[in-house]
């Protein structure tokens, strides 16, 4: 009875008519919200009478449409959803243009496929390490303290010692593809020194910067997220005296289910 596209339709405005447009059901009204005068297909709004059942079995065709029968459907085409949506979707909100008290339902489209429906996420949580040296002259390393040997240090206990212990954990959620049922965290870039296509100097470096991406699960609390991170490096500061690294945060997105 239905054909797969989308229409906007006022059924306000629409009349009941007795029966229905494949006839037959006593009682029942409908209104025909459209109509496909060549191939005969119909799109009803069907209206049972109290106690109303139906006579006998009876095979009925759909497929799938989309109708907007009263309100509104607003598209909002907007950029930055992979650096976190600062500039799109959490700038409209900002403004005013996205709110709790206009809208009653968010459809967000992803590459997922005709047959997939998400209806959550994983947490994110972006942040920073910043360790801390002391710069010298290239010739004279041992006057200084160099911040990338440092990270060195720090991405190791995290390969060893962090990513084991997410790669254990796993959502009940069923969560596509399966290995995303996991923990993770991604190193996304690491800068240190000097940067750039110009030329180099003799320097030890005195800072480098790794960032992370870290997907927590709707079973983990974000707090204990973030105090493992800082364990962590409590534990490496007592094991390499003289380690300096901090935590900055850059952006978080509590789980969604």
């Amino acid at each position: 009875m239905a054909r797969p596209h989308i229409e906007f339709i006022q059924s306000q405005v629409l009349p009941w008519q007795d029966g229905v447009y494949s006839g037959g059901w006593p009682g029942v009204e409908s209104r025909i919200l459209s109509k496909d005068e060549a191939a005969g297909d119909a799109s009803l709004l069907i209206r049972n009478p109290p106690g109303w059942s139906r006579p006998g079995a009876e095979h009925i065709l759909a497929d799938e449409e989309l109708f907007v029968l009263e309100g509104a459907i607003e598209i909002s085409g907007t950029v930055d959803e992979e650096s976190g949506g600062h500039a799109g979707v959490a700038w409209l909100a900002e403004q005013g243009h996205l709110s709790a008290a206009q809208t009653d339902y968010v459809i967000i489209p992803e590459p997922f496929g005709p047959d997939r429906i998400c209806v959550g996420h994983r947490g994110v949580y972006w942040f920073d390490l910043v360790t801390t040296g002391h710069t010298a002259h290239g010739s004279m390393p041992f006057l200084g303290v160099n911040a990338i040997d440092h990270m060195t240090t720090v991405l190791e206990a995290i390969r060893t010692r962090l990513a084991p212990r997410l790669a254990l954990r796993t959502t009940a959620l069923p969560v596509v593809p399966t290995l995303a049922r996991q923990a993770t965290l991604n190193l996304n870039s690491i800068t240190g020194g000097q940067t750039g296509p110009g030329g180099q100097t003799p320097c030890v470096p005195d800072r480098c910067v790794a960032t992370f991406d870290r997907r927590f699960l709707p079973e983990e609390r974000f707090d204990a997220v973030k105090a493992e991170i800082e364990q962590l490096l409590a534990e490496l500061s007592k094991e390499h005296p003289g380690l300096r690294c901090a935590l900055r945060d850059r952006m978080l997105v509590h789980p969604l289910r």
